[in-house]
């Protein structure tokens, strides 16, 4: 299916923005060559135009097994292709796999034999097309010579200019013939690449559905209170991973949900997302079912996401990855960087980072803050993940000075970090967004670091398990 969709996204989408207008636009060129020619056949040599329907009706024949065989061949070749992409794909995320296994001759020939196998049907393509050119060359002498027998027959009446004239323009008619038939098979193929495309467009369901278009107001979300009603959620049919949960999350609070893998932890939050729509029951966010709001507005207005696999964009600056709209002031990106220990690490690069900065579209210029991340000293897997988080300090500060106050949403944050690290990103969100009065839901494996704030009476730990709660505890209420 990821083969499918690459190719989707790659051949046909290249056939219908650079074949297609090519090959339209050449076969109009050569259908009025053609035309043009005809008229000066005729008026060379009006003999050979009778033969023109004969000489047309072994054309529409030729063209009609030569369309209809290149077109299966080229149909062929672009599943083949995808087969390579698939192949490529596979062994590029798992190369660690292959590598510990001693897999890599293996995975080097299956990768080959895929190749190969797409390449036949593109070898045959080739052939095709020099059987098209051996045809047409034949049809040319066949013609050159009734213009020669002609000649002979009617020497007299025939001058030798317009012999000359007449087997001139048989052969420019060749080739003519020959550009017209192969863009014409172009021209279908582009338009399959159209009706592939359409298809995919029709049988891909709107994310979202029909509904949800409500705008609120500009100051919502104002407290972040949320509430789960019967909520029963699945990735398919036999699949439920959420089945009639029922959730209070009070403003401010901070929530930690632990279970097991599997247990529907991460399915809350994409169903806070809309990533994963209900089958049945309501999520209510400060009385607002999230259902009816416009997708757009829910996601950038209510909620701050770090994932567990943050997404770094190492080609543009530290500003952009910070505050990708780049209108907020160095003061509160420093402060963000300084409260995740990472203003001292960016420090060392002071002296090279001013070779890239970007004075002219940046308002605010400075010589680390609008330096490419790439430049800058490399990051570890812990500080890869602060800088996420500093991110998300970044938006919480932007949208708290327009009076709103979004949920926090951390998924599996400290997944594969040291408990020193897990330690500081405990403390930049109690810091940064639980003092502050944010909703904070904290999806982990560990609970250990983040119930901190559950002792001291500012959270609720839920424990998930088969697609419901299996128990949960407020403050104080539980302390083993």
């Amino acid at each position: 299916m990821t083969a499918l969709m690459i190719s989707r996204f790659s051949q046909d989408i290249q056939l219908m923005d650079k074949q297609l207008p090519s090959a339209l636009q050449t076969i109009v060129t050569q259908i009025c060559k053609l035309f043009a020619q005809i008229i000066l056949l005729f008026f060379a040599q009006k003999w050979l135009a009778v033969s023109l329907p004969a000489c047309m009706l072994v054309v529409y024949i030729v063209q009609k097994v030569y369309l209809r065989t290149s077109r299966q061949l080229r149909f062929l070749e672009l599943e083949a292709r995808a087969g390579v992409f698939s192949s490529f794909l596979e062994s590029i995320e798992g190369l660690e796999t292959i590598r510990s296994f001693g897999w890599s001759d293996i995975v080097i020939q299956d990768n080959i034999s895929s190749l190969d196998h797409a390449q036949r049907p593109e070898y045959l393509l080739l052939c095709l097309q020099r059987w098209l050119n051996i045809v047409l060359d034949l049809l040319a002498a066949a013609v050159a010579t009734s213009v020669v027998a002609i000649a002979v027959v009617y020497q007299d009446r025939v001058s030798g200019a317009q012999v000359g004239i007449a087997l001139n323009i048989m052969l420019v008619a060749n080739t003519t013939l020959l550009k017209l038939v192969e863009n014409w098979t172009t021209l279908e193929i582009s338009l399959g690449a159209i009706a592939r495309l359409k298809s995919l467009e029709e049988s891909t369901p709107v994310e979202g559905g029909e509904v949800g278009g409500l705008v609120p107001e500009e100051s919502w979300p104002e407290r972040g209170e949320v509430e789960f009603k019967n909520v029963t959620a699945s990735y398919g049919s036999d699949s439920v991973a959420l089945r009639n949960l029922n959730l209070t999350i009070k403003a401010g609070q901070k929530v930690i949900i632990c279970g097991r893998t599997g247990s529907g932890k991460s399915t809350i939050l994409l169903t806070l997302l809309r990533l994963l729509e209900l089958q049945s029951g309501s999520i209510t966010l400060d009385g607002i079912d999230i259902k009816t709001t416009n997708l757009d507005v829910l996601r950038e207005r209510c909620f701050i996401t770090v994932p567990q696999d943050p997404l770094l964009l190492s080609n543009e600056s530290l500003r952009f990855n910070l505050d990708p709209s780049c209108t907020l002031p160095n003061e509160i990106l420093i402060s963000a960087l300084e409260k995740t220990q990472l203003w001292a690490h960016f420090l060392q690069a002071a002296s090279t980072a001013a070779t890239n900065i970007h004075l002219e579209s940046n308002p605010h210029p400075h010589p680390i803050l609008d330096a490419n991340l790439s430049l800058l000293p490399s990051l570890s897997t812990g500080q890869t993940q602060l800088l996420a988080l500093c991110r998300a300090l970044v938006k919480a500060k932007s949208r708290q000075c327009i009076g709103r106050k979004p949920m926090v949403l951390l998924d599996e944050v400290t997944a594969s970090l040291d408990p020193g690290m897990e330690e500081l990103i405990s403390g930049v969100v109690e810091e940064g967004f639980v003092e502050k009065g944010f909703t904070v839901v904290c999806v982990a494996h560990r609970r250990e670091v983040w119930i901190k704030g559950v002792r001291e009476g500012r959270g609720r730990v839920v424990v998930v398990g088969e697609g419901g709660i299996k128990e949960g505890w407020e403050g104080e209420e539980r302390d083993d």
